[in-house]
């Protein structure tokens, strides 16, 4: 049985299996949703393949915590080289790639056979060029750039390889508004994760104001932006002319254009209801502001620049009770969006980002300082490698979600900033 596998970063693989159920709308289409290591695997009803292919479209328009959308074909035996070619050649490659069209390979995993992944990969090419030039008397080619099909093969340590079509194309973290960056920047779906895990997505469309800090060039800001305006990710990819992060299904040849273009009207319904909603409705209008604000003017420059490419300035003109803004400031000195409550999400400096030691404690201690002064009745979620040095927060946090940003192991510490929440983290 063929089915999807949904990759994430390490740790939120349960905040992507929510948000599929959740956000995605695939929860009918598909019998079962359950998280593995690295991701979630999506399995289909009996009989129900274009289904589980439709959900895979709505994954790639909807999500905003998966890496990338993997159509598993087929799994078999892999101990050597020959069974390797056997089991690739097997598959009907005729349903995918044109003979004339482009291709490129992913190959992860070794065994004592194949000892590399460049050998992997040049096996795998030669099994699909050597079944379309028998049948079809041309091969594609290789482009590793734009392929119009994406191959993906996956060893693992018992042997057994597992052969997908990857419908997501470029990892589905490149949105497209990301023009500047600064150093150690999260990556898109990353900031989307934390701000998943944090109740930033449920909340988001209440009204409540949103707040980062230490916003860098402003990606947290922007997923939470893109999340209270119910703006599908997959929006900024489609059809625009950006070589690098193009759908994978777009030159499949398994397509189904028509429902491809009803998700596209789906999502842009989608958007469009949410600013009449915020249009709509008598009396005064609470404006909710999304706020980022950083030391560092550069950084600041950066997320100017990225907050014009998203486009989110011209749905605010439509939408004027939601405000996307960014400031150069000290910690401290930016004013706290009014309201109640709010949350506070963000990713301040660690490691080896700002220097010495007690410059970050002073830093985290400074951090806390402001939470507890200005932030009563707010939510916060910080992600940071250095536990040691958030201990200088000096709050208990309610929660501690273990997270990877890349290979470094991490922390998403959550905080609900409640009168009397000045109870320190216990060493």
């Amino acid at each position: 049985m063929t089915s999807l596998f949904v990759t994430s970063a390490k740790g939120f693989e349960g905040a992507l299996a929510d948000e599929l159920k959740q956000a995605c709308g695939i929860g009918e289409l598909v019998a079962k949703i359950h998280r593995e290591r690295g991701g979630v695997r999506i399995l289909p009803f009996e009989n129900e393949e274009a289904k589980l292919i439709e959900a895979a479209y709505r994954i790639c328009f909807f999500s905003r915590v998966a890496g990338r959308v993997l159509w598993e074909l087929k799994t078999f035996e892999c101990r050597t080289a020959d069974q390797l070619y056997t089991g690739i050649r097997s598959i009907h490659w005729t349903n995918h790639i044109a003979p004339d069209g482009t291709m490129v390979v992913d190959f992860h995993g070794v065994n004592s056979a194949i000892k590399n992944t460049q050998f992997g990969a040049l096996k795998t090419k030669d099994a699909i060029c050597d079944q379309l030039r028998t049948l079809k008397g041309q091969r594609p080619s290789i482009d590793t750039k734009k392929p119009d099909v994406r191959v993906s093969v996956h060893l693992d340590k018992k042997n057994q390889a597992a052969v997908a079509i990857d419908l997501s194309g470029d990892s589905l973290h490149i949105r497209g508004y990301r023009t500047e960056t600064v150093m150690a920047p999260l990556k898109e779906n990353l900031a989307a994760g934390i701000l998943w895990l944090s109740g930033w997505a449920e909340k988001s469309k209440t009204g409540v104001p949103l707040m980062d800090p230490f916003c860098g060039s402003g990606t947290i800001v922007l997923e939470g932006a893109f999340m209270a305006l119910d703006f599908a990710p997959g929006l900024l990819r489609w059809k625009k002319p950006m070589s690098t992060a193009a759908f994978g299904f777009e030159r499949w040849l398994g397509r189904d254009d028509a429902k491809i273009q009803s998700i596209y009207e789906e999502a842009q319904g989608r958007v469009q209801a949410r600013i009449e909603a915020l249009r709509g409705g008598k009396g005064p209008r609470t404006l909710q502001r999304i706020v980022g604000f950083d030391q560092d003017a550069e950084a600041i420059k950066a997320a100017l620049s990225n907050l014009h490419a998203s486009g989110i300035p011209d749905f605010q003109k439509n939408a004027s009770s939601i405000q996307v803004h960014f400031e150069k400031k000290e910690l401290g000195q930016g004013a706290v969006p009014s309201g109640r409550s709010g949350w506070i999400v963000t990713n301040p400096p660690y490691g080896l980002r700002i220097g010495e030691t007690q410059a970050l404690q002073r830093l985290y201690r400074s951090f806390g300082d402001f939470m507890k002064k200005s932030c009563e009745g707010w939510n916060a979620a910080v992600i940071t490698e250095a536990t040691d040095l958030a201990k200088s927060i000096g709050l208990k946090p309610s929660a501690k979600i273990p997270v990877w940003n890349g290979p470094i192991e991490c922390r998403v510490l959550t905080y609900q900033l409640y009168a009397g929440s000045q109870k320190t983290e216990e060493n």
